[in-house]
């Protein structure tokens, strides 16, 4: 058991310190960002019983047309073709 978490933590270790900045500045944006979202529970994404909408375009049902998964993946795009545009490195 030791050793197989070992591994596990020493693969995990490897890459995130093989990833660019870039990466890791998104991927702790988008989990703040998601964080904050959760914790704030906005009408666009969460029922009256605190619980997240499913995707579609009744609103008697209870249904987003964007939930909260589509939400936080177009920030996550938006934030690292941001971060790719102010490098100046497009193509």
């Amino acid at each position: 058991m030791i050793k197989e978490f070992f591994y596990l933590f020493s693969s995990l270790y490897i890459m995130i310190t093989n990833m660019d900045n870039k990466l890791k500045i998104s991927i702790l944006a988008i989990t703040l960002i998601a964080f904050m979202i959760h914790e704030s529970k906005p009408e666009l994404f969460y029922t009256d019983s605190k619980e997240f909408k499913k995707f579609g375009l009744n609103k008697d049902r209870d249904e987003t047309i964007i939930p909260f998964w589509l939400a936080i993946f177009l920030v996550g795009i938006f934030i690292y073709s941001y971060q790719i545009y102010t490098d100046g490195k497009l193509i």
